[in-house]
């Protein structure tokens, strides 16, 4: 799965770094990044590599690095037991695992990436001493805000809550916002040399895998 060239061939470990903040819990979010990080987890052991597994929110919980079956099987218990909540902090999340981790590693955040930007931008590059993949989840009605009239939007993790009317110029504005937002987390990606996936939970999750796998930069390293 993973082999760097040095002065000889090596082995590296493969970090998964999984939001489990409350705004995953919209839709199938979390389910959907749940199925990403055990399947990165299970071609990391077919390759007698090892895996973590740590969940993030406003602070990150390690997960321990190991390999084998069977410890696959645990953490994908520890998922189904996993319930989103919190807050986000993406910053505070890679500052904390840049104490944890201190070799080289491959390094893949999967995440709405929906913190705010400076946060994220922060994040990126703190984790840039690794090899870098951040993949975006959302709902395809946070990707097209795909409602009509009056409704009340409630942030799931600060529970604050605005009414508004979603007309035709409201979509264009919220659209022009989230294309602003991924334009800056894709052109910091560029600049430290990370990739940058983003894909709904309505993507065939074997999809996923074959479009990292096609157009990871980490993978020509």
């Amino acid at each position: 799965l993973y082999v760097r060239e040095h002065e000889e061939e090596r082995s590296l470990s493969v970090h998964l770094l999984l939001d489990a903040s409350s705004s995953m819990a919209f839709g199938e979010k979390f389910a959907f990044a749940s199925m990403i990080s055990v399947g990165f987890a299970y071609m990391a052991i077919k390759e007698n590599e090892k895996f973590s597994i740590s969940k993030f929110g406003e602070m990150l919980e390690p997960g321990e690095t190991r390999g084998g079956r069977r410890n696959l099987f645990r953490a994908m218990e520890d998922l189904d037991r996993t319930a989103p909540s919190g807050g986000t902090d993406f910053k505070r999340t890679a500052e904390q695992f840049d104490l944890t981790i201190r070799s080289t590693s491959l390094v893949v955040v999967i995440s709405d990436l929906l913190d705010g930007i400076e946060s994220v931008v922060s994040g990126i590059y703190k984790l840039s001493a690794h090899d870098l993949i951040l993949i975006q989840i959302l709902d395809p009605a946070e990707a097209d805000l795909d409602f009509e009239g009056d409704l009340r939007f409630i942030d799931m993790e600060s529970k604050e809550s605005v009414m508004t009317s979603v007309t035709p110029k409201v979509r264009d504005e919220y659209k022009s916002k989230m294309n602003e937002h991924n334009r800056r987390i894709r052109e910091t990606c560029d600049v430290v040399g990370a990739d940058f996936f983003t894909y709904t939970t309505e993507t065939p999750i074997f999809e996923v895998f074959s479009d990292v796998n096609s157009r990871a930069k980490v993978w020509r390293a």
